[in-house]
Formats: structure tokens, sequence, C-alpha cells
């Protein structure tokens, strides 16, 4: 008999983290005949094929190809559950997760569905750094969410036969070994919208799990460059506001964004909001980054062409 859920985890060359999400993953409070474990390799070099072996009744799969998408796509094709969990090699789902996960099923039977995540920490953060830059929610009511919000990639759930209709996770977004990249999650959420008019994305705000803050992502040095990649996928994915004109004003546009990005940041000891923002890093990391995403949108549509940005995959 299949498992109710199949709970992929895609890992490349973090053997160390890998660990500590699989320790979660055997503690569920749920039956274990109701899930399985699949840890997709995404072609490591490092000690992830013998970790996962020390967990038994994982399974493991090595996906040769570079790229989280690719991994993510290999998930669900090797999984046997009518649903397909996904979660990262750095998050540690508590002991009620795919507890709590059942019981959305069973009431609500979405077609995807996910709860928020919670930063934590194996190392001390800065005095300046707030929790909710390492977390993510749309709030504490279980809801259907409206059309423009989707569930975060590391703590969704899909129907698989919804999964096998769609055109899958784009490889041209996402992760791909150390190059950072987004998008593909939320693209694949919006394309399954897209594809079924009728399907329903479920957010419950009981099915949390912890995530891991590395002590880089802490940094602006982290998050800066980590924003202007967000822009360059959004343009890449069509989820950005497509700016017009040709490649000049283009041009024109990103150097007058440049600047609205070194005044904001220059100005931020006198014009930051302190009760808000105490701290010029608080002021740096929620005011001016967003001008470091409009340069990577800008950015895209100045290398590429207009109308040469890629359309989402149709096939895997």
């Amino acid at each position: 008999m299949n498992p109710l859920i199949s709970v992929v985890v895609c890992t490349h060359n973090r053997a160390e983290l890998l660990a500590g999400a699989l320790r979660a993953l055997q503690a569920q409070e749920l039956d274990g005949s109701a899930f399985e474990i699949l840890v997709i390799d995404n072609n490591s070099t490092d000690a992830t094929r013998d970790v996962a072996g020390g967990f038994p009744g994982v399974r493991y799969v090595f996906e040769p190809r570079v790229g989280l998408s690719h991994a993510r796509n290999r998930g669900f094709a090797e999984a046997q559950g009518e649903y397909v969990a996904y979660t990262d090699d750095d998050c540690e789902p508590p002991p009620q997760w795919l507890a709590v996960a059942s019981e959305a099923i069973a009431e609500h039977g979405p077609e995807v569905f996910g709860g928020p995540y919670r930063a934590f920490y194996q190392s001390p953060k800065p005095a300046w750094y707030k929790d909710e830059y390492g977390s993510r929610d749309h709030g504490p009511a279980p809801r259907f969410l409206e059309a423009s919000e989707t569930v975060p990639g590391n703590n969704m759930f899909f129907r698989r036969s919804v999964l096998e209709e769609s055109p899958g996770f784009d490889p041209r977004l996402g992760m791909t070994g150390n190059r950072s990249a987004y998008a593909e999650e939320t693209t694949l959420q919006q394309r399954i919208r897209t594809l079924r008019p009728d399907a329903r994305i479920y957010y419950d705000s009981r099915l949390w799990l912890h995530h891991l803050v590395r002590p880089e992502q802490m940094t602006l040095r982290w998050y800066f460059p980590a924003c202007f990649g967000k822009g360059r996928s959004a343009y890449r994915a069509r989820l950005a506001t497509m700016p017009n004109g040709g490649r000049l004003a283009l041009l024109g546009r990103l150097v007058y964004t440049a600047g609205g990005a070194l005044a904001d940041g220059l100005l931020a000891p006198v014009r930051r909001d302190r009760e808000r923002c105490p701290r010029i890093q608080n002021h740096l990391w929620e005011n001016t980054s967003r001008y470091l995403r409009a340069l990577g949108v800008l950015w895209a549509a100045i290398r590429e062409p207009e109308g040469a940005a890629p359309r989402l995959a149709e096939g895997r």
C-alpha cells in the first residue's frame, strides 16, 4: 500500500545539515506507514550518500543534473505517496508536522498546501538581526490563499497527480549548485493555478517548521546579492513588472535606481524610521534592499533582449 505522503529532501554538498533534517523527519508522530522519506542527492561530492544511508528506511536517489529544479522533479518522479512534501536540508520539522499535514489533507484535500517557517540558529546572531528576516508566514489563521500568494519552497505539499500533470519545476530557475537563483516554486504554483483554475492552495499556520539561518545569511554582504538575484529570477519567471523601453532607456533607469540605492543607504543614519529600524542595518535590510531587487530586474531586462526572457517550461 502506498504512503499518504512522500517527503522529499533535495540536497547538494550539505551532509552536515542533512543529518539534522533526517533526524527530525524520523521523529514524526505520524504512523511510519503513512509516509516515506526520500533524499535526492543533487550530484554531491561530500558524504551525503553515507549520511542518508545511516538512517534506516530513508530512500536515497542520486540525481546527476545539477540544479534544485532537476532534483525536485526527480523527487516527485520517484515518490510513491498521494502527496509530495518538499522541505530543505537546513529545515527541521517539529514532531507534529506530518500529523498536521495529514489532518489538512483529510479535511480539505487541497491540490497544494503548506505552512510557515521560523528562524533558528546554530551560531550567535547580530543584535540588529530580527527573527522575521529568516522567517515567513501568512498570518495566524489557516485559510485558502489569494491568487497572488504562495506557500514557501521549504514547506510545501503537492498532490502528486497535480505535479504529474504540470510542467514541473523549471530547470532555468532555482539554485544550481552554489549559484543562487530563485522563483522555481513560486512559478510552479502560479502555473498550476493557470492550468487548473479550480486548484486551491491552502495555508495552515500549525504546519510550521524550523529553518536554519546560517551565519553568512545574517550579513548584508550575503543579503544584497540575494536581493539582486531575486530580481533577476523574478524577471526570468515573469513574476516582476516587466520594464518598458529600449536598452538605452533601461540603462538610464538602471543608473537612476543605482543612484537611489546609494542615496538611500547613505541617508540611512538620518532618515530611517528609528522605531521600525533601530539600527542602520535594519534600514539597509528593509528599505535599501528593495532597490537591489529592482536593479536585478533591470539588469536581467538589459541582458536579455525584449521578449527573450524564457517562458515557463512546457516539460521536464
